[in-house]
């Protein structure tokens, strides 16, 4: 007879992962490599080939692709593969939390809790209206 057949389910064929953090690709890198949402300013840079030359990441028809200039065109599976094993993908990943932290710094000036507990001990200062049912300026 055969195997049994088993249905394809819509949406599941092609589901993309982020090379930086395992999550479902949502978007674009600007590289043009499949990317979540935290990640579209990452680079995959620094890919080696089985020769030893670097990698050039580029896109096409069907979607990402490595190049070697000696042995043509290579798998993005197995680039990013060769990118993983290499130890490149954690130093971005480091790269990239330092970086967020220093702009964090820089933008709030140390430390977020910090910031959070001053504005929570300041006492609201308002002032208090009495309106009555004579003001006609409130009730129209």
């Amino acid at each position: 007879m055969g195997r049994p057949r088993i249905p394809k389910v819509y949406g599941q064929t092609m589901v993309e992962s982020c090379p930086f953090c395992g999550k479902i690709a949502t978007a674009k890198s600007e590289q043009g490599a499949a990317v979540c949402s935290s990640h579209t300013k990452m680079m995959i840079v620094n890919v080696k080939c089985n020769c030893g030359d670097y990698l050039d990441l580029l896109t096409g028809k069907y979607g990402a692709y490595f190049n070697c200039l000696k042995c043509g065109n290579v798998n993005y599976k197995k680039g990013l593969d060769r990118w993983r094993a290499s130890g490149s993908a954690s130093e971005d990943r480091d790269k990239d939390k330092r970086g967020f932290r220093d702009e964090f710094k820089k933008k709030w000036g140390g430390d977020r809790k910090k910031k959070i507990q001053r504005k929570m001990d300041a006492p609201a200062k308002g002032k208090e209206i009495t309106i009555s049912s004579r003001d006609s300026f409130w009730f129209d």
